[in-house]
């Protein structure tokens, strides 16, 4: 496992060096293991640990893509103007956006409870923080900017 996670971040830093497959676009396998070396260094999650905490996040971040996905069909099209829709038609995107939020929280409190298990409560709070800032990073709107090859 050890082993594992000194693969995935080594090949982190081969991609923050600009030498992925796409430049100028990550991959899903590009984010993800840059996601995976930031939250083991930042939460300093040990590999004993890593055993028990990736499949969790990893279920419970697949659990909010699928609440996601399950709304985004409800959406109206990316050519559709909010003008020329109907009250009724607002009304129910508004809801329909309320319901995924509340789903978002009732997963995320599920999964709380098993991160906190694994982390504890402090590094648990600090997870939810690092997430939102790699996200940022991401999209090149962090305090450090784009990511390094952007």
């Amino acid at each position: 496992m050890f082993l594992m996670m000194l693969l995935l971040i080594g090949s982190t830093s081969m991609v923050a060096q600009g030498h992925g497959p796409k430049e100028g676009k990550m991959s899903k396998e590009e984010k993800d293991a840059k996601m995976i070396g930031f939250l083991t260094e930042k939460l300093d999650i040990t590999s004993e640990e890593a055993e028990d905490f990736w499949p969790v996040f990893n279920a419970y971040r697949e659990a909010l893509k699928d609440n996601h996905k399950s709304f985004k069909g409800e959406k109206p099209g990316k050519d559709v103007k909010l003008d020329d829709m109907t009250d009724a038609e607002v009304r129910e995107l508004i809801d329909n956006g309320f319901k995924m939020k509340e789903r978002d929280l009732e997963i995320k409190k599920e999964y709380n409870e098993k991160f906190i298990n694994i982390l504890g409560v402090k590094r648990t709070a600090k997870l939810y923080h690092l997430e939102k800032e790699f996200r940022k990073n991401l999209k090149g709107k962090g305090p450090q900017g784009p990511p390094p090859g952007h």
